[in-house]
């Protein structure tokens, strides 16, 4: 998911203000100064005294639909610690609010339809997402726009487990911008999740023939290599990952893996114990060291870990693998 920069909402704003302001130029020169301060003091995390300038902006000089744009990403990022997942629904709330009355004074508005269907993205509503990017999709010929939208709504769609209409979408993002690195690494899992083996392969590959220092998606050939039991191919692309992104947690514990299986038990462990280090919320990597103690008959570490990779989502997102480890072996 990609968040709405300032930057981009600062021009939106002034943007919006050029096409449809018909306050004096003096006048407007005072918004943009309004604006400006709160674009400031919301970069410095400031997020309540940006929404108080926007306020008395729209009080001083009149309502404006891209001052309620910026003031819902505003209330949206100030709410949320968008890194700890933890997420207050009085935010998106007032986003809602805020971003229903841009569109009351610009209907037809593909920006504001795009902000609602990031903060939509961000809290999870992947249908509500979906259906504001296909309404930015209509309301623009903006192909930067375009573009964003396409893969955003394919990100929705993914989410939502809509993976045909997510494959779709990202293939057309990737014919607007094949040199976009993301948009091979998020369809090359769509197709691997379908088990289309070969067709995830060819993605993967085809977006390191445009970035071939693409950590993630070496990462991800490994991992695709390690469903499909392939070890040793597995280790050849898991060793460029780690050589070009030696931090990278998810390289390391699929290493690790791949090369418990290969009967290389210590220096399996050795890699998984860095994962679980640098990654502590990765799930894989509790997974895979809660496989090795289940074949050292440490039953005990084994269902710590089992339950820690569950706490980070690991069966709500990928299968039942760990629930019945779990059942098997924990009582």
């Amino acid at each position: 998911m990609q968040n709405i920069s300032v930057k981009l909402l600062f021009t939106l704003a002034i943007g919006f203000y050029l096409i449809t302001s018909a306050l004096p130029a003096q006048s407007q020169d005072s918004m943009e100064g309004y604006v400006s301060k709160a674009v400031d003091e919301y970069s410095k995390g400031n997020f309540g005294q940006a929404i108080k300038l926007y306020d008395e902006a729209m009080k001083k000089f009149g309502e404006h639909p891209a001052i309620y744009v910026l003031k819902a990403e505003a209330y949206a990022k100030g709410k949320n610690d968008i890194n700890s997942g933890k997420f207050d629904p009085n935010g998106y709330r007032l986003a809602l609010e805020s971003l229903n009355r841009a569109l009351q004074l610009a209907p037809e508005s593909p920006q504001v339809f795009q902000t609602r269907g990031k903060i939509n993205l961000v809290y999870r509503q992947f249908k509500e997402a979906v259906e504001d990017f296909t309404l930015t999709l209509k309301y623009t010929k903006d192909k930067e726009t375009i573009y964003q939208a396409v893969s955003d709504r394919a990100t929705a769609k993914m989410l939502s487990q809509d993976f045909d209409g997510a494959i779709q979408d990202f293939e057309s993002s990737i014919k607007m911008k094949p040199e976009n690195a993301n948009s091979y690494i998020n369809l090359g899992g769509l197709y691997d999740m379908k088990n289309d083996h070969k067709k995830s392969e060819e993605t993967y590959l085809k977006g390191l023939k445009y970035d071939p220092k693409n950590a993630l998606l070496m990462n991800n050939l490994g991992f695709l290599f390690v469903r499909t039991k392939q070890f040793k191919t597995a280790l050849k692309w898991l060793n460029q990952a780690i050589e070009v992104d030696p931090k990278m947690a998810y390289a390391y514990g699929n290493r690790g893996y791949s090369k418990f299986m290969l009967g290389k038990v210590a220096e399996g462990k050795k890699d998984i114990d860095i994962a679980v280090k640098i990654g502590p919320n990765n799930p894989f990597a509790f997974k895979y060291r809660a496989i090795y103690y289940i074949k050292q008959k440490e039953y005990a570490l084994a269902c710590a870990d089992l339950q820690k990779a569950n706490e980070l989502g690991y069966s709500q997102t990928y299968g039942d693998e760990v629930n019945n480890l779990i059942k098997k072996h924990c009582k």
